[in-house]
């Protein structure tokens, strides 16, 4: 009789040997000879499941109760826990068999104890998870990790933790039930981390918000967490800015938005987003029941693509702020709007800062609310309209006995008298309202100018004082060396710097540098440039230099277009020839 058996010796067969009840250990063994092992991510985080499932049981009574309904994931956790364990619950044959010529009778007897002995390796922290995630992935551990993992928010941007230590981390926060908030933003986790994640939220029901902002996680990554955003009852807040996503993920992201369960928040701005992308989005903004706000600013859509999501936010179910600034409305876009926001009665807030509105743009929009009457906030400020635009904006408002709004940004907007005049009118009416403007005409002229350094001259210095050669990181952005690389890789290397620059800065170079709207820019034209320019050099005369750069360049692109027709014009004449002959 081998360990762990029990002899009913009130049923005995008088024809055989006494009948024989199979231990836990023995229904154990039989399904590990059978079992199927698990491989890749899905493996490290059955080891975590395991554990936290095995952890559940108080007697063996239980474990065998529990057995049929948890099957592969005690087995798994059973798998991995190595050799001693094994031994423990009767693996050994070698082991049986010497115990049977020495064993006490008394363990013929099943006991809670024997039980929790057996169960003490499953009893591991989240921090032992992970030390052992680390080594089956051969990662470091991320020590803020092991400091941070038990608090509700655990920001962890810029640790350079790659697929890998993302997979790690993904194994220790299966069972973890403190994370609320994780933010792995810049953290190069690429696909791999991306499907790990994703895994892990399959059984984490309790982080609400996830940032995966600035990591190239590609397609099979959005889809992963596409997928989550469908199916996972907990999740509230999800961010994807910066992650490189264009049109081509467009259809994923669409069905993600119409068809996820409880996901309010969704940051998809800094991407590659453009016009035909619009059609899959409008249809997920008019369709989702649980979207409250999306965030679409910093991205390439155009006044075509801004009509085609004007009619989904007319159709929106529930979505109360739509941020689309940084991208261009223009006129088009701005009559398409101003139809949705007539038609909605749930948009709270809208962002259309600098999105190219010029004064008649700024007006067509504006007779929307003389009519919405859910309206809060809406923001126009770095915009061209001028304060003729914002003069029409304030009348239409004042038009609107049963406007909501409380807060209009002009930012940047420079307003006159006649703005001021109409602004007191509207606060007659609305003396809470805010409204921010840029300031005044006699202001500027009367205020000295700020005491700041052009972002160009801030560059220069400090490339002076770090003597570090700009060139050198284009040229690693660019190993074709064709001396052109594309606006978000000219950005990123001015962020990498940590210059202070604004958003608002980097875009002014960026489209400076790019008058014809391609997309890339010739790297080594900015460093001729930058040449030019001095430490002691004032910001008026940077700005000279500037605009003086910027005109030569457009006669030069002028003669190559004259050159280009006449060439093209001299070879029709030769054609003709050829054939009068």
């Amino acid at each position: 009789m081998t360990e762990g058996e029990v002899i009913n010796r009130d049923k005995t067969d008088s024809k055989g040997p006494p009948k024989r009840t199979p231990s836990v250990t023995d229904k154990v063994q039989e399904r590990k000879n059978v079992s199927r092992p698990t491989s890749g991510v899905q493996e490290r985080i059955s080891l975590s499941r395991g554990s936290k499932k095995a952890s559940r049981g108080g007697t063996r009574g239980d474990v065998e109760g529990q057995e049929d309904e948890e099957g592969e994931g005690f087995e798994a956790g059973l798998e991995h826990e190595g050799g001693g364990d094994r031994e423990d619950m009767g693996g050994s044959e070698g082991a049986r068999r010497s115990s049977e010529s020495v064993r006490n009778p008394e363990e013929d007897y099943d006991t809670d104890l024997e039980v929790e002995e057996s169960r003490e390796s499953f009893h591991r922290s989240w921090e032992e998870i992970y030390i052992e995630a680390c080594k089956r992935f051969n990662v470091v551990p991320a020590s803020y990790f092991l400091r941070n993992m038990r608090k509700e928010n655990l920001i962890m941007r810029h640790h350079g933790l790659g697929p890998k230590g993302a997979q790690a981390i993904a194994v220790a926060l299966v069972t973890n039930t403190s994370v609320v908030k994780l933010d792995l933003s810049d953290n190069h986790i690429e696909e791999g981390g991306a499907l790990a994640i994703a895994e892990m939220l399959k059984e984490n029901f309790y982080i609400a918000e996830l940032t995966l902002a600035d990591n190239t996680i590609g397609e099979v990554g959005v889809t992963a967490i596409s997928e989550i955003m469908k199916s996972n009852p907990t999740l509230t807040s999800i961010c994807l800015s910066g992650c490189e996503l264009d049109d081509s993920v467009a259809h994923i992201l669409g069905d993600a938005i119409e068809k996820m369960q409880k996901v309010e928040v969704l940051d998809l701005s800094h991407n590659k987003l453009g016009d035909k992308s619009a059609e899959a989005i409008a249809k997920g903004i008019s369709e989702s029941m649980s979207l409250r706000s999306l965030d679409l600013s910093w991205n390439n859509f155009r006044p075509k693509g801004i009509c085609i999501l004007a009619k989904g936010i007319k159709q929106a179910y529930s979505m109360t702020k739509c941020n689309l600034s940084w991208n261009g409305v223009e006129n088009e876009g701005a009559l398409a709007l101003a139809d949705a926001v007539k038609s909605t009665d749930i948009l709270k807030e809208l962002d259309l800062t600098n999105s190219r509105l010029n004064t008649e743009a700024a007006v067509n929009l504006a007779k929307s609310f003389s009519v919405n009457e859910t309206l809060l906030t809406i923001k126009m400020g770095k915009n061209p309209m001028e304060s003729a635009g914002c003069y029409g904006v304030i009348t239409q408002v004042l038009l609107n006995a049963n406007s909501k709004l409380q807060e209009i940004y002009f930012d940047d907007i420079v307003v006159n008298k006649d703005f001021d005049e109409q602004l007191a009118k509207l606060h007659e009416v609305h003396p809470e309202m805010k409204v921010i403007t840029g300031g005044h005409e006699e202001e500027r002229k009367k205020k000295a100018p700020p005491k700041l350094d052009h972002p160009l001259l801030k560059i220069k210095k400090f490339c002076h004082e770090k003597e570090l050669n700009l060139g050198e990181l284009f040229v690693q952005k660019d190993p074709e060396q064709t001396s052109s690389i594309s606006k978000d890789e000219f950005r990123s290397v001015l962020q990498d710097l940590e210059l202070g620059l604004t958003d608002e800065e980097i875009a002014t170079i960026t489209v400076q540098l790019d008058r014809d709207m391609t997309g890339f820019i010739n790297y080594n034209e900015f460093l001729n440039f930058m040449e030019r320019i001095q430490l002691d050099d004032f910001n008026d005369l940077i700005k000279y230099r500037v605009s003086d750069f910027l005109k030569r360049k457009d006669a030069e692109k002028r003669e190559a277009e004259l050159l280009a027709a006449a060439e093209l014009e001299h070879a029709d004449d030769n054609a003709e020839a050829i054939a009068d002959e």
